[in-house]
Formats: C-alpha cells, sequence, structure tokens
C-alpha cells in the first residue's frame, strides 16, 4: 500500500479534500492521488510547458486534475488563490526558495503564503505536505509548525 494510500485508508486524509500542488511541474504526485480517489485537485505552476505536459500525462492516466498557470511565484500569492485549499504539496519549490541568496527574505514570506494557501472557514483539517532535500525535520519544523499546523509524522526516502 502506498502512502497516499495509507493516508486516505486510515481517514487521515478525506478523499475529498481540496488539494494543491504549488510547482506541480508534470503532475505526477496529483496522477497519483487522482488514483487513489482524491478528487478535488489543483496543480500550480508559472511553465505553460509544464503544464500542457501535465494535461497530455493527466488526460492519457484518465484523471481530472484543474491545472492553473500561476504568473507569479509563491512569494506573491494572488489573492484568488487564498483559504481555499486543505491540503498543500510541495516537492521541490520550497527547496529553490530556501536555496536563493535571500532565503532570510525569502523563507519566511514563502511560509507566510503557504499559510494563506489553507482553508479558514469549514476546513476541520489542514495538512501541508513537504518534500525537502536541503532542510533537516528539526529545520522544516521550526519553519512551519505555526498557526494550526501540526506535525503528524516524517518519512525519508534513501536513494541508492
Amino acid at each position: 500500500m502506498s502512502d497516499l494510500q495509507m493516508l486516505s485508508h486510515e481517514q487521515l486524509i478525506p478523499r475529498s479534500s481540496q488539494v494543491v500542488d504549488i510547482g506541480c511541474g508534470n503532475a505526477s504526485l496529483l496522477i497519483k492521488m487522482s488514483k487513489c480517489n482524491f478528487t478535488h485537485l489543483t496543480g500550480l505552476d508559472y511553465s505553460a510547458n509544464s503544464l500542457d505536459l501535465a494535461n497530455r500525462i493527466a488526460a492519457r492516466e484518465g484523471c481530472e486534475i484543474q491545472f492553473e498557470v500561476c504568473h507569479c511565484d509563491i512569494l506573491c500569492l494572488p489573492k484568488r488563490l487564498e483559504a481555499k485549499f486543505d491540503i498543500v504539496l510541495d516537492k521541490g519549490t520550497f527547496d529553490v526558495i530556501y536555496m536563493r541568496g535571500d532565503s532570510e527574505h525569502s523563507v519566511p514570506l514563502y511560509v507566510k503564503n503557504v499559510l494563506r494557501l489553507f482553508r479558514t472557514k469549514g476546513g476541520q483539517y489542514r495538512f501541508l505536505l513537504i518534500a525537502s532535500c536541503n532542510c533537516t525535520e528539526k529545520e522544516l519544523r521550526s519553519l512551519f509548525l505555526q498557526g494550526n499546523i501540526r506535525f503528524l509524522f516524517s518519512f525519508s526516502y534513501v536513494i541508492l
């Protein structure tokens, strides 16, 4: 059973959750979630070419995913995206921002804007699933454990 199947099977993450993947690229994670019967999936990316590819892959896989070209970066979040999501996914966008030369300014702004994505009314849960190869778990906890966000668990993958 995959990690996603386990999370939804154990009802930690309801399949009806509003999910956004920031910097979704080819949408591989959203496609996996669609195949695990998640139904409200949105992929954001600043690259129209990436989203064209994501649309083609999702269509080929029979997945319904809403894609949106976000002509901005997560550091200047459009108002229309605020307070819409229960789950925010990030598989590399944070690392790009963390490694920028201005991370002392950009990282707190990234965290603030990610937190603005979460629904404030009607949402009983808020999950941020973040993958980072540049920060330790302790560093991520100190950055993201604010407000109504709580740490659930972590897992590591070793690539040989």
